[in-house]
């Protein structure tokens, strides 16, 4: 049973993370660039109160600010020119939808929850008339009946409550997450790059850019790294771009003036490289560090824990004899220090997992 958990770890480290919003509808060629080319959007927007629909000048001049700040032209003229459909629908008490069509959506913060009894507003958009299956919500501060309540006579769209919807709407990122969705990679990259972006925006579109061409986007992100701004977020990305960020990420790991958690962080985009491509520019770097450690260790002061732990995993996905025995003096090492830490505890998880598993392969 140990050996299978190893085994396990060891495929959920090698393919990374997955994306929680998985499209549920395929796109075609056509549609992907249809997507790409977006300039003018329609913009439709209601409201459903306890009463029935109603309108908002004040939801829909806010939605489509967010989307002129961004560089796109926005009409609410279904006749007029448009290269999409953006629909936004805001409710004062939402109901019960039923369970998710397909999985993930539950641990994502933007995701719609199906068990929100308070206002909320969905986005989604449509392309040519269909929907392509992407979703949003953003809610209301508290869903209490406390809040809940207007007074006798006040439309909920003049109410506190949808003020204060209104508030959570202009400090959503929809806008940020409908644009990686359409596969605008340069604006996203511009944005980046631009001094007016909040942190929290640029910290979105750092998470955003795993998906894209690493073309389009290294250039970008190299020069954001640079400036330390979410420099562990940003490796990731990095680590995205395959063998071409490669060179990057060892430059970064290699560079001991980097902070611990920066190296670390390299270290395991390295790994995710070597594990997917088998790369003997990823493997050497990895095995340097780890047979200079064993040389080098004479006590627990003397290991980089973060960076150290890292190296390791990565090397799971090794087939090398030498590895393996450089594990094994590592292991015989760091088990006659006296350290309850747990950083020298997750090291001998790490060391301990690996060299077991390395040692079944190789039966």
């Amino acid at each position: 049973m140990r050996r299978v958990l190893v085994c396990l770890f060891a495929l959920v480290f090698v393919t990374g993370p997955s994306d929680g919003m998985a499209r549920r509808v395929h796109l075609s060629s056509e549609q992907i660039s249809q997507l790409a080319q977006i300039h003018i959007i329609l913009l439709t927007s209601s409201v459903r109160t306890e009463e029935g629909l109603v309108q908002s000048e004040a939801l829909h001049t806010l939605v489509a600010k967010r989307f002129q700040e961004l560089g796109f032209s926005v009409v609410s003229d279904s006749s007029a020119s448009h290269d999409v459909e953006f629909r936004v629908f805001c409710v004062e008490r939402k109901r019960f939808v039923g369970t998710t069509p397909g999985g993930g959506d539950a641990e994502l913060e933007e995701a719609p929850d199906r068990l929100w009894n308070g206002p909320a507003c969905r986005f989604r958009y449509h392309l040519n008339g269909v929907d392509l299956g992407w979703l949003t919500e953003v809610r209301g501060p508290s869903s209490d009946e406390k809040l809940g309540f207007r007074e006798a006579g006040e439309a909920f769209e003049e109410s506190a409550v949808f003020a204060s919807l209104l508030q959570e709407v202009a400090r959503s990122e929809f806008p940020l997450l409908v644009m990686a969705d359409w596969g605008h990679a340069s604006r996203l990259a511009s944005l980046l790059l631009d001094s007016e972006t909040q942190p929290a925006q640029q910290q979105l579109i750092v998470q955003q850019m795993a998906g894209f061409s690493s073309s389009t986007f290294l250039p970008s992100l190299l020069t954001f790294i640079q400036r330390q701004h979410f420099p562990v977020e940003a490796i990731e990305a990095l680590a995205s771009a395959g063998e071409e960020g490669l060179p990057h990420l060892v430059a970064l790991f290699q560079d001991r003036n980097q902070l611990p958690m920066i190296q670390a962080s390299a270290a395991r985009g390295i790994g995710r490289i070597y594990g997917t491509t088998g790369n003997r520019a990823a493997f050497v770097p990895m095995v340097e560090y780890l047979a200079e450690a064993v040389d080098t260790i004479a006590s627990p002061d003397d290991i980089e824990f973060p960076v150290l732990t890292e190296v390791v995993w990565s090397l799971s996905n090794s087939r090398s004899d030498r590895v393996l025995g450089l594990l094994h003096l590592l292991q015989a090492k760091i088990w006659i220090y006296h350290d309850p830490s747990g950083n020298m505890q997750e090291l001998r998880e790490a060391v301990s997992a690996v060299s077991k598993f390395l040692d079944h392969v190789q039966l």
